[in-house]
């Protein structure tokens, strides 16, 4: 869950930067291009973010696609193609590492409260909530663990034991 406070309106200097990124950590810089998809996320807003001062995320649509940064509209400091994703509460939308992405400024009088879950191969350790609290993982069913990251050793997180991914045999068995 990521809250990003109301604060005052920013002068205008600060509403053209948006902290555009890749997803990836070191991946997104190491790896030559184009990037291979091995991430993807979705976003499910809380909070209401349909005001323009909302704080919503801002995406740069196709620069999946793009080698390099995308280009910068020098009337707006955004990338070229930039959108608000003014989104009601309730809605979901998704996206992948390679789309360069960033996070607006919310001036709105209420906090922008929205939910990221990533959904990458095994072997792509997630940067931040490595460890679920154990409490947690106690009450989960198998599959469940599996979604959660939680293994059965240190070792398993990249050569997984049968226990630790019953998702494989959900799908080689068709159901």
């Amino acid at each position: 869950l990521i809250v990003l406070p109301s604060g005052p309106e920013p002068p205008e200097e600060v509403k053209r930067k948006g902290g555009y990124h890749r997803d990836g950590g070191s991946s997104s810089r190491e790896m030559t291009e184009p990037h291979p998809r091995i991430l993807l996320k979705i976003a499910y807003a809380i909070s209401d973010q349909t005001d323009p001062a909302s704080g919503a995320t801002q995406l740069v649509p196709g620069s999946n696609r793009l080698f390099g940064r995308p280009a910068i509209d020098p009337a707006t400091g955004h990338p070229r193609g930039a959108i608000n994703m003014n989104v009601k509460a309730g809605s979901a939308f998704i996206f992948e590492q390679r789309t360069y992405h960033g996070i607006g400024r919310n001036w709105s009088g209420f906090p922008r409260k929205t939910i990221f879950m990533g959904y990458a191969y095994r072997w792509v350790k997630p940067m931040d909530y490595i460890n679920m609290p154990d409490e947690l993982v106690a009450r989960a069913n198998p599959v469940q663990k599996q979604l959660l990251g939680a293994v059965s050793d240190p070792l398993s997180f990249y050569i997984p034991q049968a226990e630790d991914v019953p998702l494989k045999e959900l799908v080689e068995n068709g159901v």
